[in-house]
Order: structure tokens, then sequence, then C-alpha cells
């Protein structure tokens, strides 16, 4: 994987996490 796409994935999964909260 790509650095960048792994940044953009582990963003996601956090402002997921964020929102859900």
């Amino acid at each position: 994987m790509k650095p960048i796409v792994v940044a953009i994935d582990w963003c996601s999964s956090t402002l997921d996490l964020i929102q859900t909260e």
C-alpha cells in the first residue's frame, strides 16, 4: 500500500470514531 493511501485510510477511521462519540 502507498503511504498516502494508508494516511487517508487512517484519517477516515479516526474521523469516523470521533463522529461516533
